[in-house]
């Protein structure tokens, strides 16, 4: 039997591996990761405007499908295992409540700020500045569950999602 967080060190690994291939190299494999359709949200306002926490959340939204994970395993060449025989019965992790699975809508893209956080919140020790936080927060459509929810995908050691279902 699995564990429930036994995605953890799977999504650890690809943001980690996000980093490493950068901006141009999260473009390349974004668009031959096999999405299941030939019209994926992610690739739909230009690939200039895909950035990692929009990637991993609308990953996330992809729970279930367990050949879209097949696929990013390959196209990362991510190590760690992926478990069981499907994403939905060994996973559960955050993932977008509504259609909203991306950081941005066209105009509203702000790439260089999302990366940026991102690579703040990747360090076991992350780094992430406040402000930065609080401009992802200005960007139109994302709210602090969103973003919370994202950056625990990318880093769940050290982030909680604040949603409709966290207790105090």
């Amino acid at each position: 039997m699995k564990a429930i967080y036994d995605w953890v060190p799977w999504f650890r690994e690809l943001s980690a591996r996000i980093v490493e291939v950068g901006e141009q190299g999260l473009i390349d494999r974004a668009r031959e990761v096999d999405w299941g359709t030939n019209d994926p949200a992610l690739l739909k306002f230009g690939v200039e405007n895909i950035d990692p926490l929009s990637f991993v959340y609308f990953l996330s939204s992809k729970n279930g499908n367990y050949p879209v994970f097949q696929s990013v395993h390959g196209t990362f060449r991510i190590d760690t295992p992926l478990p069981g025989k499907t994403v939905s019965e060994a996973w559960v992790f955050p993932k977008p409540m509504g259609m909203k699975t991306l950081f941005f809508s066209g105009d509203g893209a702000k790439p260089k700020l999302f990366w940026r956080l991102f690579r703040q919140a990747q360090p076991d020790e992350p780094t992430l500045k406040a402000k930065t936080f609080h401009d992802a927060l200005g960007v139109s459509g994302v709210g602090v569950a969103m973003l919370t929810q994202a950056l625990c995908l990318a880093n769940a050691p050290s982030f909680l999602p604040a949603d409709q279902f966290s207790r105090v």
